[in-house]
């Protein structure tokens, strides 16, 4: 079963790296309109996980992903939400999908690429595959990223990084930037810088440094994007008490940090476990038993809700938030075989218990909560199956390959929610 764990990494000294939620001199409005930038579209967060979870990007329209077809490639898949078809992003319906002469191929390069997408562009996001693969792949394996219209054709590279940079998992993006988290390696330690790339011309610009360790964009809404940056272990101890998750909101209309929110990483085993949805916070102590929940916009509580569940947890880790629903995967203490999945209805403040599981491969024994990729009006798009390989590269590295190939289908969000498999599948 995936997890989201927040991850004991390192980071944050001080936030004076970043700008300044300091008000907008006055002389800055005393030029014309017409000079003014326009207003920027909405932007989007994409979790930009490799393929396998369910994980893709969501369009006005459809749905893209990436599947893995074997060792050595995957192809970029459509699932267009009308016809609630799936089809490869390739205008030949003749081809076959499996070389590079298809605008859905994607080579094996020691990992495959994240996806984002707007209303006109594909966004493909290739992360640092690692000193090994750049021996055999060589650029490939360096970070980069391309750009292709929605039907796949026009592929082109957008930006290419460095050896000793990185792109953090997590990005958002509108029609004109895509923003990420750019780390870069100097000596024995790495920085982070919050970036955009214009997606016209390929253009970086950091927006600000980021304090000492690891970041990364959780959510996105409107204007505004959530960075988390995990404090660094004091002395490399993971488990050190002074240890702290902020959330930091910011306006990209302004660029600056307008707010940000400090909570605790470890404590005494009992971790906080933290999920952002757009720009609200939800964050569950199980300690305290209690799940409180922010306005990180508005930099404000909504509510705290305790006890949450009946008796004592070791971790309440939440799964998923959709539609005032929180999805739990809860564990109690004593055991971490006497485990459940939690419905949680925020509007009535009951849980109930969530049976809607899939299996990894077939008789594995290995099950997972079902969790919507994404929501539209009535339905959800969910990763009902996945198949799981294990391949060896026939390459001087001799590395190990597991993918995962996710099934989708659509669900009702009724059916959903009472754990009912009344799936349609895809055509």
């Amino acid at each position: 079963m995936l997890k989201r764990f927040a991850a004991l990494f390192l980071l944050l000294l001080a936030l004076s790296g970043c700008h300044s939620a300091s008000s907008v001199p006055a002389d800055s409005f005393s030029d014309t309109a017409e000079k003014s930038e326009p207003p920027l579209s909405e932007i989007h967060f994409f979790g930009t996980l490799a393929s396998g979870n369910g994980d893709g990007a969501k369009t006005k329209n459809g749905f893209f992903y990436i599947e893995p077809q074997s060792s050595s490639y995957a192809n970029i898949q459509y699932i267009d939400f009308s016809s609630k078809k799936k089809v490869p992003v390739s205008s030949n319906p003749a081809c076959t999908h499996d070389n590079e002469t298809c605008s859905s191929y994607l080579e094996w390069s020691g990992g495959y690429p994240y996806i984002a997408a707007n209303s006109s562009k594909i966004i493909l996001i290739s992360a640092n595959a690692g000193s090994v693969n750049e021996t055999v792949y060589y650029e490939k394996a360096l970070p980069h990223i391309q750009i292709a219209d929605l039907s796949g054709a026009d592929r082109k590279t957008l930006l290419s990084l460095s050896a000793n940079e990185d792109i953090q998992i997590g990005t958002a993006c509108n029609e004109e930037y895509l923003y990420l988290i750019k780390k870069s390696v100097e000596g024995n330690s790495s920085v982070m810088d919050f970036c955009k790339v214009s997606l016209s011309d390929g253009a970086l610009q950091t927006i600000c440094r980021l304090p000492d360790g690891n970041s990364f964009i959780l959510g996105a809404e409107d204007q505004y994007i959530v960075v988390v940056c995990y404090s660094p272990a004091t002395n490399g101890n993971l488990y050190s008490p002074d240890q702290v998750s902020t959330f930091m909101c910011f306006d990209m209309t302004t660029e600056t940090c307008i707010s940000q929110k400090e909570l605790p990483l470890n404590v005494l085993d009992h971790p906080h476990q933290n999920f952002v949805h757009g720009t609200t916070l939800y964050s569950f102590s199980p300690r305290d038993n209690t799940l409180s929940v922010y306005d990180l916009k508005n930099n404000e509580t909504l509510r705290s809700i305790s006890p949450v569940f009946d008796k004592e947890v070791t971790m309440g880790q939440i799964d998923a938030v959709f539609d005032d629903n929180i999805l739990f995967s809860e564990i109690f203490a004593g055991s971490e075989e006497d485990a459940a999945y939690i419905r949680y209805d925020l509007s009535s403040e009951k849980q109930t218990p969530f049976t809607l599981l899939a299996e990894y491969g077939e008789n594995t024994g290995r099950f997972f909560p079902v969790v919507p990729s994404c929501s539209l009006t009535n339905e959800y798009l969910v990763a009902y199956q996945c198949d799981s390989s294990d391949a060896l590269l026939a390459d001087t590295a001799g590395n190990a390959v597991g993918f995962v190939k996710p099934e989708f289908a659509f669900i009702s969000k009724e059916a959903y929610w009472s754990g009912i498999p009344e799936y349609q599948q895809l055509e």
